[in-house]
């Protein structure tokens, strides 16, 4: 392992400062409640360190949350359940032998370590050398990328935060690079892209191998590659499991503004129709969080209507 374009963590981690500091430094607007600090993410409020945690919410600090963000609606972790809820979180907190994987999977980590090298990056680095990669990523994925003027203030600015990046080369290439958002005993993924091509090279099994043996088994650190997908259809949770990850679950917390508890009423019945337009944006958000209110209500199957931020029903 080594690193891209200097030497990695030169803040160090003792000089780190928390998500909470790097996100108030830039100015964004943070919220207490339940215990917690967050922050919204398109629209949507969410604790800014979003791990399988419980969070206990009462009802009038949801209301109060929603209405001072403005956001359209707040989500979270509540109870932890031993059985499926399909609401869960994909964590890695121990490491199995690399003899102890299925052979398919066992030969494809082999084939990403001969092919791939991964480094530690630098941000300023892959302000110069990641565009490309980011928009092969995103093509893939039907969506449109940003430019490149944004890509490069966007990958600066994260210099002196909580976070570290790795990259992954083939043949001298960018194939694939991640950044990891550092917080207390857990690692989370902010993002992972890669180029399409490359796949073929096995990236994604050498760069979770690296990820694992690096904070899991070295640093004694919990890897936490997010919550449930809603956005997109995806393998890779499949696959992260295979490599040891294994699922949280847990009930979905989730409150809606008044209006947007009734955008919601009115859609859901239409939830069909919608997965058949097109994936664009607007499309796509409201699949989103059609796709979450199934869940609630599937967890609560005795409460039909979603819940309000205007007090009833209760959370």
């Amino acid at each position: 392992m080594g690193s891209a374009g200097g030497v990695p963590g030169s803040a160090g981690a003792a000089n780190r400062p928390s998500r909470v500091d790097y996100l108030r430094a830039r100015g964004i607007r943070l919220y207490s409640g339940g215990g917690i600090v967050w922050c919204v993410n398109r629209h949507v409020l969410l604790p800014v360190d979003d791990v399988p945690v419980p969070v206990v919410l009462q009802n009038d600090e949801a209301v109060r949350l929603l209405r001072e963000s403005r956001a359209w609606l707040l989500r979270y972790a509540g109870h932890i359940s031993q059985e499926p809820t399909g609401w869960y979180y994909v964590v890695c907190d121990s490491v199995p032998d690399l003899e102890a994987l299925g052979k398919r999977d066992r030969r494809h980590v082999h084939i990403g370590y001969e092919r791939c090298s991964v480094q530690r990056a630098e941000p300023g680095w892959l302000a110069e050398r990641g565009y490309s990669c980011y928009v092969a990523a995103m093509s893939s994925r039907g969506l449109r990328p940003g430019h490149e003027w944004a890509w490069s203030e966007y990958m600066l600015n994260k210099a002196d935060g909580p976070f570290e990046h790795w990259a992954v080369l083939v043949a001298g290439e960018l194939a694939a690079f991640c950044e990891r958002i550092i917080g207390g005993e857990w690692v989370h993924q902010s993002y992972l892209y890669y180029h399409p091509h490359h796949l073929r090279n096995r990236v994604v099994f050498a760069l979770t191998r690296t990820l694992q043996e690096e904070y899991v088994l070295k640093r004694g650190m919990k890897l936490l590659n997010g919550t449930r997908t809603v956005l997109h259809d995806t393998s890779y949770n499949d696959v992260l499991q295979r490599l040891g990850f294994r699922l949280i679950h847990c009930q979905l917390g989730i409150a809606y503004r008044p209006q947007a508890a009734l955008a919601v009423a009115l859609a859901y019945p239409l939830r069909g129709l919608l997965a058949r337009l097109p994936r664009v944006p607007g499309v796509a958000a409201a699949r989103a969080v059609l796709m979450l209110e199934d869940i609630r209500r599937s967890q609560h199957k005795s409460r039909r209507e979603p819940v309000s931020g205007d007090g009833d029903p209760k959370l």
